[in-house]
């Protein structure tokens, strides 16, 4: 099921979607025949969407329109009672987890597909993926700065390593099953499960796995309709507002709208100006710094993540929580020693939660990186309305999107920041006189300020 299509199609996959495209008949008879009820839906293409569920009737709020029963779900249960029947010595003998329980099944029952009980679904499947995980080298680079680009590379690592731990186990075990258990399919059956799976939960046990029909919606950030339960192990959608007949149905995926990061790794688009959009970066403490390793202490010690997270609107607590930390003095760390890892973690989440000099310090810290960090997107010089570009590719117009989604964020929390840093200023210029006070009366301010129990802070 394609969120979004791509502007350009090879001939191999016109020819790999053409048997299914445009005649569902097999399939709708075979969903009926195991007690699924679906009678005003059908499958339909849509621009920008590909496949999707449309309403043949209106459907009035309260409607149940859409229902499937257990027995036509694909479970870990499920696929590892079938992968019994392929070779029953070995899959008795393995401990294989849901997850590659359903990969391995996907793999054999789609090499196997004209005798498998799973057709009609089966080839319903998409054959091919746009997801980060199956881009090249250079249309990865493209995503750069984003840390996305890595993310796919360090995915990419990881489907190998459970492949060479698992999968070509049982390749190696079996010279009949061999020729089905690639890698390439390895991540294809993934990626069915990454953008396919429901959350499940049957005799009170909770699971992932695969719902026919229901795993055709597509997704949107306003318009959804409808909601779903598990009910004596039936999966029911219910609309929540008046469905029009033509219209697209949508689903969400999650309880909220996905970050634009996981929405391409997982399915392969984004949404423009998505409100729950999640930047994620590294911010690493200068090598040069003579109490580097003292910092990084400090870090293990009150388990602060060095992997952080920007949002749209949202002030970056924790980016200044790390520049308070990046900006202690040595006076200051010898001082944290003396106290609980509760307050000290207490100190570095609060303005001033150290000191006056060190907030001013992370403040103008975190503002420069936040606009190297800008640079690093600015100077790549495709982002700006004068960009000579009319007609990208298509994993060149997402990497475009992408960047200009975390282009916004960065802007955006650098605003955040330097109005912080500006009514600090303020404040201490219409203040200057209160801190004109000698050397020893300013150090004692300071140690108090350090070593005051938390409930007083």
């Amino acid at each position: 099921n394609f969120r979004m299509r791509r502007v350009y199609l090879s001939f191999l996959f016109i020819l790999s979607v053409g048997a299914w495209a445009s005649d569902y008949g097999n399939y709708y008879q075979w969903l009926r025949d195991q007690g699924a009820q679906f009678d005003k839906l059908e499958i339909a293409q849509f621009p920008d969407y590909g496949r999707g569920i449309r309403a043949k009737e209106d459907i009035a709020v309260g409607e149940k329109f859409l229902v499937v029963p257990q027995n036509v779900m694909l479970t870990g249960r499920t696929a590892s009672a079938s992968l019994k029947s392929w070779d029953k010595t070995l899959f008795e003998a393995l401990d294989l987890s849901d997850l590659n329980s359903l990969a391995v099944f996907l793999m054999l029952e789609r090499e196997h597909v004209v005798d498998s009980q799973w057709r009609p679904y089966l080839e319903t499947l998409p054959h091919l993926f746009d997801t980060p995980i199956f881009w090249s080298d250079e249309d990865l680079d493209d995503l750069q700065p984003s840390s996305v680009a890595e993310y796919a590379k360090s995915r990419n690592e990881g489907i190998k390593r459970q492949y060479d731990a698992v999968i070509a186990q049982i390749a190696a075990e079996s010279s009949n099953l061999k020729s089905s258990l690639t890698l390439e399919r390895f991540k294809w059956a993934l990626s069915i499960l990454w953008s396919r799976s429901l959350s499940l939960n049957i005799d009170g046990e909770n699971q992932g796995g695969l719902v026919p029909l229901a795993d055709m919606f597509n997704t949107h950030p306003t318009d959804i309709k409808l909601s779903h339960e598990m009910i004596d192990n039936t999966v029911i959608y219910t609309a929540t507002l008046p469905i029009p007949k033509g219209s697209q149905i949508f689903a969400p995926y999650g309880s909220d709208v996905k970050p634009n990061t996981e929405l391409l790794m997982e399915y392969g688009f984004i949404f423009e100006n998505n409100t729950n959009d999640v930047m994620y970066l590294n911010a690493p403490i200068p090598k040069q710094d003579k109490l580097r390793e003292q910092k990084i202490a400090i870090l293990d010690a009150l388990k602060m993540p060095r992997r952080l997270q920007l949002r749209y609107n949202k002030m970056p607590g924790a980016l200044l929580a790390l520049y308070r930390v990046y900006n202690l003095d040595a006076e200051e760390i010898e001082a944290l020693q003396l106290e609980t890892s509760e307050q000290a973690t207490y100190r570095f989440q609060r303005p001033f939660g150290i000191s006056e000099a060190n907030e001013m310090s992370a403040l103008k810290s975190a503002l420069l990186f936040l606009k190297r960090l800008r640079s690093k997107y600015i100077l790549r010089g495709d982002l700006g309305e004068n960009s000579s570009e009319t007609q990208p590719g298509f994993y060149r117009a997402l990497s475009l999107k992408l960047r200009k989604q975390e282009l916004r964020i960065v802007e955006n929390n650098m605003e955040l920041v330097d109005e912080m840093n500006q009514r600090l200023i303020k404040d201490h210029e219409d203040n200057e006189e209160d801190y004109m006070v000698d050397a020893r009366a300013n150090a004692a301010i300071k140690y108090m300020k350090l070593n005051q129990p938390k409930e007083e802070l």
